[in-house]
């Protein structure tokens, strides 16, 4: 053990070990029991890593700028989609890395993830969007620990924002017939009423073609993605899957077809006949809104929970609906249950006991409820 008198005479310590040829060194503690401590712990940290067979990985050293970029290109760009991988990356770069790229690994806890929380908020992001964020970052520091980069994340208990049940937009039913009317005969029309129809995403839509549109047995199969990557043999979980066409789109789909038909066509192209930007979709969805009176105003997304909540009201399965949206789990899928305050009026209306049947006199007050109690 070190130690070191300053010009007050006060003493502090400081102890060593050497790990696979390195040497380590405490901070300078007052207390010699502090130092003691450490040391401790670093010869349990050399044990665990001699039995595991892993070898010592130096946590002190690394950033978490050095490990986010080991973890994008080892767990995240072989194994996931490359649109999915891009915005991980995104995220980390944008929204993380100015703030704790340069923290050690072990160092960044809540007060590191409350920061980033409140830059985001403070640049207009909403909570939920936030979630996704920080549950990158939560990533991150779960796959340090599970390498034994460091002993525990320090976000393991940082708790997901509240997301308002108002974060749920959909159209009534009068909402989607005054959007239809009014902008039926537009150029972007179909895809929109497709996304009613169907419950598609954009990337779906965008990258559908007509060898997947079969009229035979009145179904569309769901099998690739189109997106700022290109034209992707591939869905959002990796599945393809099966959507009926519904009577009142088939029309719609077949007088697409008579027009520009082709197997490696897309079935949704612009007026002059070239391919819909699926991230310019958000945009043009506004544009034709903004054409209809009565309505709320709703993202190009929100049609998919119009879909379903429509689906579910109207005495749709939950789980057919959550093949058709091509959901892993069907707890994604049971929120669509409650989206209208409607969905359970007159629910109970079947219920009928034989003693409740005398009607109630229509001259009793309030004083006489009181009275009888």
């Amino acid at each position: 053990m070190e130690t070191r008198k300053n010009k007050k005479g006060v003493v502090r310590y400081r102890e060593m070990i050497t790990i696979e040829g390195t040497l380590f060194k405490s901070p300078w503690s007052i207390r010699k029991t502090d130092a003691q401590k450490w040391k401790a712990q670093k010869i349990s940290d050399r044990e665990k890593s001699q039995l595991s067979g892993r070898g010592y990985f130096v946590q002190d050293k690394i950033s978490f700028s050095e490990y986010a970029e080991k973890w994008l290109k080892i767990k995240i760009i072989p194994h996931k989609s490359a649109s999915t991988a891009y915005n991980y990356e995104s995220m980390l770069r944008v929204h993380c890395l100015p703030v704790i790229g340069s923290r050690l690994l072990h160092e960044i806890g809540h007060k590191e993830a409350n920061i980033i929380v409140m830059n985001l908020r403070a640049n207009g992001n909403n909570n939920q969007g936030i979630n996704h964020i920080i549950t990158v970052l939560k990533q991150v520091l779960k796959e340090a620990e599970k390498e034994g980069i460091i002993e525990k994340s320090g976000l393991t208990h940082f708790n997901r924002l509240k997301v308002k049940d108002d974060a749920w937009a959909y159209w009534e039913e009068m909402e989607i017939n005054r959007f239809y009317l009014k902008t039926k005969d537009l150029p972007l029309s179909p895809i929109f009423i497709t996304a009613l129809y169907t419950g598609m995403r954009r990337g779906e839509l965008s990258g559908l073609k007509w060898d997947c549109i079969d009229f035979a047995n009145n179904r569309i199969i769901v099998r690739r993605v189109r997106d700022r990557h290109g034209l992707r043999d591939t869905t959002k979980t990796g599945k393809a899957r099966l959507i009926p066409i519904n009577h009142s789109l088939r029309p719609i789909l077949l007088s697409l077809f008579q027009k520009r038909a082709s197997d490696n066509q897309l079935v949704f192209l612009k007026e002059d006949g070239t391919p819909v930007n699926a991230h310019h979709l958000g945009r043009d969805f506004d544009k034709y809104q903004k054409l209809v009176q009565g309505i709320k105003r709703i993202r190009f997304h929100d049609l998919r929970h119009t879909f379903a909540s429509q689906f579910v009201m109207k005495g749709g399965s939950i789980y057919t609906l959550r093949e058709i949206l091509g959901h892993t789990d069907v707890k994604m899928t049971q929120r669509y249950a409650h989206l209208s305050p409607e969905h359970l009026k007159g629910a109970t209306d079947f219920l009928n006991f034989d003693g409740f049947k005398t009607e109630p006199n229509p001259n009793l007050t309030q004083l006489d409820f009181a009275r009888a109690e």
